[in-house]
């Protein structure tokens, strides 16, 4: 077993980086609450038996993807429920949950009207998802706030404002790229990759490489079946269980510990 504390200073990117995650972190504190005075439940079914892609635009609010059932027809279709909520009444009727297939790719987005930015406000709309899909269906999501579980999927990408992550269960590459929040990951048949602003991360049962880019934040990683790459601003670092090399690009600040590394460690 290893044991590294490093105590370089942050480069200019990783300053940049963790000013925006503090801003992004900020503003939901300030003008986001669960204000659900008036709501409305959108729910559809979508045959994709030629489809080789799910895009979801969520918004804001919580999201779940996961795995249907096969022996429930769950691999030709695909289902979608919603808690749409809104403090007043007049942004409800604007709002909805749109689909459409193009080619291969079926897209899935929430539809929430613009409301002017004012820090007093506390009572934005939000829409609350719920999509079944085949089991193995590729999946990328575009999210603005809230938080997020998916499950089952084939390849996933996920883009994201803040909010926690969960993925798990993924037959495929997993990409991630988050501005703030908590983010789990574990059992991927394929590589990981994350670029993240602030929060921890916790990487663990990945088949393939892994990539991690932080800001700030605990960082765990634990059996690996390739390769580990680490830019990391500042959090402690704790990786284990590794077949094959582990690279640290930078470390800005925090304790570093590798134990049961097959591979080479390189150190910045």
């Amino acid at each position: 077993m290893e044991t590294h504390t490093t105590s370089h200073g942050l480069s200019l990117k990783k300053r940049v980086t963790l000013f925006t995650s503090f801003l992004i972190l900020l503003l939901p504190m300030v003008v986001v609450a669960d204000v659900c005075t008036y709501e409305k439940t959108v729910s559809f079914t979508v045959l994709v038996d030629a489809v080789q892609r799910l895009s979801i635009r969520a918004e804001t609010g919580a999201l779940a993807v996961h795995a249907l059932p096969a022996q429930d027809g769950g691999q030709d279709e695909v289902r979608v429920e919603a808690r749409v909520c809104s403090a007043r009444k007049a942004y409800l009727d604007d709002m909805d949950v749109a689909h459409a297939l193009n080619g291969d790719v079926l897209l899935v987005q929430a539809v929430i009207p613009e409301i002017e930015s004012a820090f007093w406000i506390n009572h934005y709309p939000y829409i609350d998802l719920d999509i079944g899909i085949p089991a193995g269906l590729a999946v990328t999501i575009k999210d603005s706030s809230g938080d997020i579980q998916v499950s089952g999927t084939g390849t996933l990408r996920i883009d994201d404002g803040s909010g926690g992550i969960n993925v798990r269960n993924i037959v495929g590459d997993v990409t991630i790229e988050d501005g703030s929040g908590e983010i789990n990951v574990e059992q991927v048949d394929g590589a990981v990759d994350i670029r993240d602003g602030s929060g921890s991360i916790d990487i663990s049962h990945v088949m393939s490489s892994v990539v991690v880019d932080d800001g700030s934040g605990e960082l765990r990683i634990a059996q690996v079946g390739g390769t580990v790459s680490i830019s990391d601003g500042s959090g402690s670092i704790d990786v284990m269980d590794v077949e094959q090399a582990v690279t640290i690009l930078e470390d800005g600040s925090g304790s570093t510990e590798y134990r049961n590394i097959t591979g080479d460690i390189f150190l910045p």
